[in-house]
């Protein structure tokens, strides 16, 4: 059997950037800078992303586009604690989009899931979910998270059944639905029940988890 590895936090951090621009009318200053960040988030250049995020913050310090879309930049590059002020700050200003909001709490999750906060990513994983996000991909993502989190505390049965939801709603991207599959071979691993956690792996490499392109050093079931 394929030994398999615990899903790192950080690399789906990379999967939620997305672009949040007006849904009409032409695009501010500020949006303008926010989409040409995501495209740099996008091809994995996080400090150009990160600058151009800076900007549309200075150009628009009230939008809670421009401190979510940071906050994701800076926790791509391991800035954890400023990640987890931004995301903050993108709460704070409440957020009529319920994708927007999902997605801060799921940056701030992560951010605090690297910090060994585990109770704290525990938390606001659950708002992530709570909130509904209408994007099937966001709401998948923060089911996934959750079940990292959970995986991490040891309720690995809670996490499974997280891996289960995300893979049920049928994620339109393929990496998301990927990721659920890893996670889910992880926890059936951490149960003993290697037939599944192979079978739920070899869909995931099947996918075209990044996780798959070398070999993963062998781990210890719980």
């Amino acid at each position: 059997m394929r030994p398999i590895t615990l899903l790192p936090a950080t690399l789906l951090l990379i999967a939620t950037v997305g672009i949040f621009l007006a849904a009409c009318g032409s695009p501010s200053a500020a949006e303008k800078k926010i989409d040409q960040g995501s495209e740099a988030m996008d091809a994995g250049l996080f400090k150009e992303a990160l600058a151009l995020f800076v900007l549309a913050v200075e150009l628009e310090p009230d939008s809670p586009a421009a401190w979510t879309n940071r906050a994701a930049a800076l926790a791509n590059l391991g800035r954890l604690e400023e990640a987890i002020a931004d995301a903050t700050r993108a709460i704070e200003l409440e957020p009529q989009d319920v994708n927007l909001l999902s997605r801060a709490f799921t940056i701030r999750s992560f951010a605090h899931a690297n910090l060994d906060r585990l109770e704290e990513s525990l938390d606001d994983a659950t708002k992530a979910i709570e909130i509904h996000p209408k994007d099937i991909d966001l709401l998948a993502r923060a089911y996934i998270n959750r079940a990292f989190v959970l995986g991490e505390l040891g309720r690995v049965e809670e996490a499974l059944a997280d891996d289960d939801t995300a893979i049920a709603l049928k994620p339109p991207d393929i990496l998301v639905l990927a990721s659920a599959y890893a996670n889910r071979a992880v926890h059936l691993r951490d149960l003993r029940d290697s037939p599944e956690s192979q079978a739920s792996w070899n869909i995931a490499c099947a996918l075209g988890f990044p996780g798959c392109e070398s070999e993963p050093a062998e781990t210890t079931g719980s």
